[in-house]
C-alpha cells in the first residue's frame, strides 16, 4: 500500500510539473461576478488544487467527527446497559466485602492488636 502510495504521489507530482510548465498562455476568469484577466493557466490550475485539498481536508474533519460520535455512542450504550445491570443486582453490605485477615503463627490477625489477653508480665 504503501509503495502503491509512493508511485502515485510520484506521478501527480510529474503531472502537476508537466501542466505547470507547458501551459503559459492567460486567461480570463470570471469569479461572483468579479473579472480577472491576465492570469495564467498555471495559477488556475494552482488554485484549482488548493480548492481540491481543502474540500479533501474537509471531508477528512467531516469522516473523523462523524466516527468520533459514533464511537461514543457506542459507548454511552454500553454504559447504559451496564448501569442498569448493577442498579437490578442486589447491593451488598460492608460486611460482605470484608475478608477475614489470615493469622499469623500466634493466632492473632498481625493487623489487630488482641487486647482480649492478659498482658505479659513486667519484670
Amino acid at each position: 500500500m504503501a509503495v502503491a502510495g509512493g508511485v502515485f504521489l510520484v506521478i501527480a507530482t510529474v503531472l502537476v510539473v508537466a501542466a505547470l510548465a507547458s501551459n503559459t498562455k492567460s486567461v480570463d476568469v470570471h469569479l461572483f461576478g468579479i473579472d480577472i484577466s491576465g492570469i495564467s493557466v498555471g495559477a488556475v490550475f494552482i488554485g484549482g488544487m488548493i480548492t481540491t485539498i481543502l474540500a479533501v481536508l474537509g471531508l477528512i474533519l467531516f469522516i473523523a467527527g462523524m466516527r468520533r460520535n459514533r464511537r461514543k455512542r457506542v459507548e454511552r450504550k454500553s454504559l447504559q446497559k451496564e448501569n442498569r445491570r448493577l442498579n437490578t443486582q442486589p447491593t451488598s453490605t460492608l460486611s460482605d466485602l470484608q475478608t477475614p485477615a489470615s493469622p499469623d503463627s500466634n493466632g492473632s490477625s498481625g493487623d489487630v492488636p488482641d487486647f482480649t489477653k492478659d498482658p505479659p508480665d513486667k519484670r
